[in-house]
């Protein structure tokens, strides 16, 4: 690009050279005429001609040096107006001062017009660097969906504050659960007959807490109680002795950082739900890999074994 901005300097200087010269042939040639005109003298009608010939040598060189202008401004991103003939006609005939006085123009347009080449590589090379980055973002995205265990899943030690029938569904209590979070969790659960009221009131329980709230006969619901149950009883899912409200409850099987939200539309707890059971010690595992507090313990579930966990 350097050397494009010099030979566009040297063409111009070169131009404003030949016109320069062209219009002091101009004057000469007019004042040998006048003198002509006066004497008649075939010495000075020679020089005259010899003048003329001259001025004609330069119109052709300035022609040249103008297109080879032309050529290189274009190169360097100038864009070319084509002038009716009459302006034209008067910017020919324009002084060498005035020409002077353009050429920086034409040069910082030049450079000026040469400039934006750099931003579209700029751009080119951020939109690729963003595309990477939204590819690499995608694809781990892709991984983390394509991931079906138990690490998908948010599962908080809770505690039951208190515990009541919805008005609105029979087979629904409404729950306070404190998840150690700033307020508390409203939880709708489907255990009316199957666990009694007095039994869940100040329970210990595990929570599902990264479940998308859905609204269950008008009271929005904000997580799942996780319970086993087998043919004949049901139990909660009660955590190991010493756990608090916001432990996490995890598999050493599947580490893993959980969805901040399940999307339903992706079936991941529907496809999970059948590997969720109790062995034959009562334990709750996933694929036999038992929930579990880190350095409290291991969670139990009333003694309900070879059950399914829901």
């Amino acid at each position: 690009m350097v050397g494009s901005n010099q030979v566009l300097e040297r063409v111009e200087k070169r131009a404003l050279e030949a016109e320069e010269m062209v219009e002091l042939l101009k004057q000469h040639i007019d004042c040998l005429q006048k003198a002509v005109d006066k004497e008649e003298s075939s010495s000075s009608q020679g020089q005259v001609d010899s003048l003329r010939r001259e001025n004609e040598r330069l119109k052709e060189e300035a022609a040249k040096l103008k297109k080879e202008l032309v050529y290189w401004e274009v190169r360097n991103g100038v864009k070319q107006v084509s002038l009716p003939k009459s302006i034209a006609s008067s910017a020919a005939g324009s002084t060498a001062a005035a020409a002077a006085a353009a050429a920086p123009v034409s040069l910082q347009a030049a450079q000026t017009e040469a400039k934006p080449e750099e931003k579209p590589k700029q751009q080119k090379k951020k939109a690729e660097k963003k595309q990477k980055t939204e590819s690499a973002s995608k694809q781990q995205a892709k991984k983390e969906e394509a991931k079906l265990d138990a690490s998908r899943f948010n599962f908080l030690v809770g505690k039951i504050l208190s515990v009541k029938k919805h008005p609105e569904a029979d087979s629904l209590f409404v729950e306070e659960i404190d998840v150690g979070e700033q307020n508390p969790r409203t939880i709708c659960s489907g255990l009316v007959g199957h666990i009694p009221m007095e039994k869940l009131q100040d329970a210990m329980v595990v929570v599902m807490a990264n479940l998308k709230p859905v609204k269950m006969r008008g009271i929005f619901s904000q997580g799942m109680v996780m319970c086993a149950k087998s043919t004949e009883h049901w139990s909660v899912v009660m955590p190991p002795n010493g756990a608090v409200p916001g432990d996490k409850v995890v598999f050493d099987a599947y580490p893993g950082t959980p969805d901040e939200q399940l999307n339903p539309k992706k079936k991941v707890w529907e496809q999970c739900a059948p590997d969720f059971t109790t062995n034959a010690e009562g334990i709750p595992t996933f694929k036999g890999d038992p929930f579990m507090v880190p350095g409290k313990g291991v969670c139990t579930a009333g003694g309900i074994e070879n059950g399914v966990v829901r």
